[in-house]
């Protein structure tokens, strides 16, 4: 149910800077931000980790209405993105062992013969790459031609993402009810 909110703010998002421009948007952003976080909340609290993201948004979106500087909005997707691949990356170096695998045996879901290493080291440079992306669309490109760009990125973050989970969900060993 919150990444429907999580939708519904960045539509929301994307046709009030058509509309209005950056800075309404920014407001409507963090303002959708704030309430689909405290029903989120609300309705199932979870770990401080998985409010990252809305918080950066509305930190830096803040700091972006007050400023009136798009850059500081700019850096919140450069941020998650490095922060995702340095944690793949810290869960495969240190730990010597997937987060997603982590994760998903953590919810009873088992996984055999899966290349996780491959899946991991792909990762981290994807995000790290979109991180670059990030910054080098808005500075080559201004601030118009950005929004378009994360607009299209997250649709094709969402392209590549989706077969590999689906992928992931095929090797998944059913475990027979006892």
């Amino acid at each position: 149910m919150k990444q429907s909110y999580d939708f519904i703010t960045l539509f929301l998002f994307f046709a009030c800077y058509y509309l209005y421009g950056l800075m309404i948007a920014t407001g409507v952003l963090v303002a959708g931000t704030v309430v689909t976080t405290i029903v989120s909340y609300a309705q199932k609290p979870q770990p401080l980790k998985a409010y990252t993201s809305p918080l950066l948004i509305i930190f830096l979106g803040s700091l972006t209405l007050l400023t009136k500087n798009p850059l500081f909005l700019v850096w919140k997707p450069t941020i998650m993105y490095l922060a995702t691949s340095g944690a793949v990356l810290t869960g495969r170096i240190f730990y010597q062992t997937s987060l997603i695998e982590r994760s998903l045996k953590l919810v009873n879901i088992c996984v055999q013969d899966y290349p996780w290493k491959n899946l991991d080291y792909g990762l981290a440079l994807l995000f790290s790459l979109l991180a670059i992306a990030n910054l080098f669309v808005y500075k080559t490109f201004g601030l118009d031609i950005w929004v378009q760009y994360k607009i299209y990125s997250l649709l094709g973050i969402m392209t590549i993402l989706m077969p590999i989970f689906i992928h992931i969900e095929s090797k998944v060993v059913k475990h027979e009810a006892s």
